[in-house]
């Protein structure tokens, strides 16, 4: 249903690679799959490794989105790299100048953070986000979305100039995920939004993957 929705067409191709921190729905996909098609499905972490070195004390605990990430960012920058995604968590991920995962910060996603102001504070309502008219909000809906917009646009700026600070000042930053292009419009730090970055990732990893067979 979900392929059909948007036109996705599986016929072509030599196999399926994903990449999903959620198991269930990850167990769901895969069933939906081999219920149309033989290819054979690759899954990160299970039967295929992102290429790229990992620093992290527990390797495994790294979400694989992220390491997917960190392979595509540094296949287009070929430098050190900061990657922010606006997913469900904000996440920061660091790769050096070699190439290697260097690990990141995680924070609270804007959406998670807007559902929890409405569902913790009983006079805030549920909001649609969308970009504040300016700064200083003159009504309540306004004020939140000034808030979380520009909050989250300061938050990333001063983020990223600490880790500059640590890993060098010419690191180039990027951004992904669903909220990217409306922080980017206030967010100082971040060069470039690559929508498309995890499926570039992902990618990257099925050719250095068959190019080692």
């Amino acid at each position: 249903k979900i392929l059909a929705q948007h036109k996705v067409n599986i016929g072509g191709g030599d196999d399926i690679i994903i990449s999903s921190v959620v198991p269930d729905v990850l167990m769901r996909i895969k069933k939906g799959l081999r219920g149309i098609c033989k290819k054979k499905i690759l899954v990160v972490s299970e039967n295929i490794d992102a290429p790229i070195k990992n620093l992290y004390a527990a390797p495994r605990q790294v979400g694989q989105d992220r390491l997917v990430n960190g392979v595509a960012a540094y296949k287009r920058v070929k430098g050190s790299v900061i990657v922010i995604d606006f997913g469900t968590a904000v996440t920061f991920d660091i790769i050096s100048k070699s190439g290697a995962y260097m690990g990141g910060l995680i924070f609270p996603g804007i959406e998670l953070s807007l559902k929890s102001l409405a569902h913790n504070a009983a006079l805030l309502p549920h909001i649609v986000l969308e970009a504040p008219s300016s700064l200083i909000g003159k009504t309540t809906k306004e004020s939140m979305k000034s808030g979380l917009v520009y909050g989250y646009g300061a938050l990333c700026d001063g983020i990223v100039r600490q880790l500059k600070a640590k890993v060098g000042k010419d690191t180039k930053v990027l951004a992904t995920g669903g909220h990217s292009f409306l922080i980017h419009k206030h967010c100082k730090e971040i060069d470039r939004v690559i929508p498309e970055l995890t499926f570039e990732g992902l990618k990257h990893t099925y050719i250095c993957r068959a190019k080692r067979n």
